[in-house]
């Protein structure tokens, strides 16, 4: 039987699962987590993870410095394969990496510059850590429910499945690269942020984020003009580790493409000879646009 404690912040925070604060095993551990993150889905909970789950998510989290990018590695529990107790892998990258695009802009995170000894923001490692629950949530849906025509969903797609909160978000550009990864990046990239900076799409309201598709594989590049900075949000598992963050200031650009394309190397075995760039932004709408449409 609950207590009456227990019933009260069951009802007042409307958990979908319950937990005892209790539990120390790891695996009592990883259930509280999962709790915590769906306390907020269910009700908007704006607090993320509590103290507890956050210990036990970046305990092990580990910084490097390769060059001019800044990275940190998560632990293999905090990756969309693991993440609150699974055990069945993830094919939600697309769906999380939008989410997180969406949750920086909702909640206007601004990432700071990487430091060793100092973790990211928490409200970037909540922001990603929900969209990580919710993008798992959402293609287990469309699984079950037999919407999907493949299990990697297109951005267009995950746009769609996101439902409401992608309304506002607007693709300026997608393009499609026939050809290796690693000569490419770079000078693409730098092409089309160039014309960016130039001719900035009208009534924009947000930061520029772009999705990068290869090998089946979705990552979040976030361009922070104001603060200078290109940070990228990575979450699959990297072997011995999860989720991966790096970052670096905008005018090493190259240094991140090169960083990255050595992960596919190193973690993957793998060098692309084909990918996506998806260019993406939240439209500014005038007062009763969004109501009147």
């Amino acid at each position: 039987m609950d207590s009456d404690e227990a019933k009260a912040d069951r009802s007042l925070y409307g958990l979908r699962y319950w937990t005892t604060l209790t539990m120390q095993e790891e695996c009592g551990q990883l259930l509280l987590i999962m709790t915590c993150c769906l306390r907020r889905i269910d009700s908007n909970y704006k607090s993320g993870m509590c103290e507890s789950c956050k210990h036990f998510y970046t305990k092990d989290i580990v910084f490097e410095a390769d060059g001019d990018v800044k990275i940190w590695w998560f632990p293999r529990v905090f990756s969309q394969s693991h993440f609150g107790d699974r055990t069945a892998g993830s094919n939600a990258c697309t769906l999380i990496v939008l989410l997180v695009a969406y949750k920086c802009y909702e909640s206007s995170i601004k990432i700071e510059e990487f430091i060793n000894e100092q973790l990211p923001s928490d409200k970037l490692i909540n922001a990603f850590a929900e969209s990580i629950i919710e993008g798992n949530e959402i293609h287990e849906k469309l699984l079950k429910s037999g919407c999907l025509v493949h299990i990697n969903l297109t951005v267009p797609e995950a746009m769609i499945a996101a439902g409401k909160n992608m309304r506002c978000l607007t693709e300026w550009k997608s393009l499609v690269y026939m050809m290796d990864m690693r000569d490419s990046l770079h000078n693409e990239l730098t092409e089309q942020l160039n014309e960016w900076n130039r001719r900035p799409p009208e009534r924009c309201g947000s930061d520029l984020f772009i999705v990068l598709i290869a090998e089946n594989r979705s990552v979040l590049f976030i361009f922070q003009k104001d603060l200078g900075l290109i940070t990228m949000v990575d979450s699959h598992q990297h072997l011995p580790y999860g989720a991966v963050l790096a970052q670096v200031p905008q005018n090493r650009l190259s240094s991140i493409c090169h960083w990255y394309h050595n992960v596919f190397l190193k973690f993957y075995g793998v060098s692309p000879d084909c990918y996506e760039l998806s260019y993406l932004y939240f439209k500014r709408f005038e007062y009763g646009e969004m109501a009147a449409g």
